[in-house]
């Protein structure tokens, strides 16, 4: 039974079936006279492979939404001279799933973060060629600013994550291990639409691989402050009122932020200040992010260190006088 096959019950194909669709194909290519037997070492090939599968694996977990069902395959090929592969980021979803165009766009939204020419992870690795950037320069949309001898190099948030997470570069070390034997002189990528994508040579690869085991971009802190405003979800209950949990107004998470305005603690100790359910507050909202070896961001210390003004909505419910 094929993967596109449909399984079926007493009424006709099962309305929760599982199939492939419309895999998303990238096309990888070990060449050099070694290989011009048409065949490669396993004990070279089984490592990269592995490799290559952990670190695409740990890149759809990172960047794709959790519904989206993406999973990596190969289906090999062989020529004289070369070495070639197809990585298959298959979609996985129900035959009905309405998200299954979403998921597709996330395949290919991971090629180019992955495998992209041009600041893409493994472009951006060569351009390092192993060594810690000069400056990273943190940008608000969540990329950054790499600059590699002097020249700038602006990688978008999905590309900072990946070359931030220490499992991707560790696989990508991986899946460059066969460019150290004699006779194998680089890899090459091509893209869904044949068109060319990254291509690491051997002196290239040498250098990834040898930082692949570290962090080339520690851990690290940056400050945040910023007026903003936020949604009251929990005032304190504590003996000094200080920590609140708030939501910044379009955000998911709730914070927990200390109090930190004294004025503001003042007018709710002589009872000037009610509660009211729905209230709104322009803050000073200040915290510290702090990025990861391993990839991930995490907000730190946030704290509240003005409140400009209340913002009361038209419910007068009280939730604490």
């Amino acid at each position: 039974m094929g993967p596109h096959s449909e399984k079926r019950g007493p009424g006709g194909p099962t309305a929760r079936h599982v199939r492939e669709r419309d895999p998303v194909i990238v096309r990888v290519r070990y060449e050099g006279p070694a290989l011009n037997a048409g065949w490669m070492r396993l004990a070279d090939f089984g490592p990269a492979l592995t490799g290559l599968g952990a670190a695409v694996d740990e890149s759809c977990r990172l960047l794709s939404v959790p519904d989206s069902k993406l999973v990596v395959g190969i289906a090999p090929e062989f020529r004289r001279g070369s070495f070639e592969f197809p990585v298959v980021l298959a979609t996985l979803a129900l035959v009905s799933d309405p998200s299954l165009l979403s998921a597709l766009d996330h395949a290919r939204q991971i090629v180019k973060a992955f495998f992209g020419e041009e600041l893409g992870l493994l472009d951006i690795l060569r351009r390092v060629r192993g060594k810690k950037p000069d400056k990273v320069e943190l940008l608000p949309d969540g990329g950054a600013n790499l600059v590699i001898n002097g020249s700038n190099n602006i990688i978008v948030g999905p590309v900072f994550q990946l070359a931030t997470n220490r499992a991707v570069v560790h696989g990508v070390g991986s899946f460059l291990k066969p460019l150290a034997e004699d006779g194998i002189d680089r890899v090459t990528t091509e893209g869904p639409d044949g068109a060319a994508l990254v291509a690491i040579a051997k002196d290239e690869a040498a250098d990834i691989r040898a930082a692949s085991d570290r962090a080339l971009f520690p851990a690290r802190t940056e400050s945040v402050s910023r007026d903003t405003v936020v949604e009251l979800v929990r005032p304190s209950l504590d003996h000094d009122r200080r920590t609140w949990e708030v939501r910044e107004v379009g955000a998911a998470h709730v914070l927990r932020a200390k109090m930190e305005d004294e004025t503001w603690l003042g007018r709710i100790e002589a009872r000037d200040v009610v509660f009211v359910a729905g209230d709104a507050y322009r803050v000073r909202l200040e915290f510290e992010l702090e990025f990861g070896p391993r990839g991930g961001i995490e907000t730190r210390n946030p704290r509240i260190t003005k409140v400009h003004e209340l913002i009361r909505p038209h419910s007068t419910r009280v939730l604490i006088p």
